[in-house]
């Protein structure tokens, strides 16, 4: 991904969030509804008062409190760091 040109204000965060697949690894089709309720990505820009996340953190947040936006043509989320519920440490394999 390049460099997002987006500089959020006070503890905001930006992410970008997972793909959601549209079937089960078995075929099983995901209702749309489910898939609308993203709740994990990875952060790509922070504002100057977040205190415990920084750029790079796989993140789960509260997805009726963040913003859905498209900025060149990729979906983006931005809400305020409160809302981060957990980093979640992914393990390389």
């Amino acid at each position: 991904m390049k460099e997002l040109k987006i500089t959020p204000i006070g503890d905001r965060i930006v992410l970008k969030p997972d793909v959601i697949k549209e079937t089960t690894d078995s075929g099983i089709l995901i209702a749309s509804q489910h898939r609308e309720m993203q709740t994990r990505g990875v952060v790509v820009a922070v504002g100057k008062t977040a205190k415990h996340v920084s750029i790079g953190d796989y993140v789960m947040f509260q997805n009726h409190v963040a913003t859905k936006f498209l900025f060149d043509n990729e979906e983006f989320f931005i809400f305020r760091e409160l809302d981060v519920m957990a980093i979640i440490n992914k393990e390389e394999k």
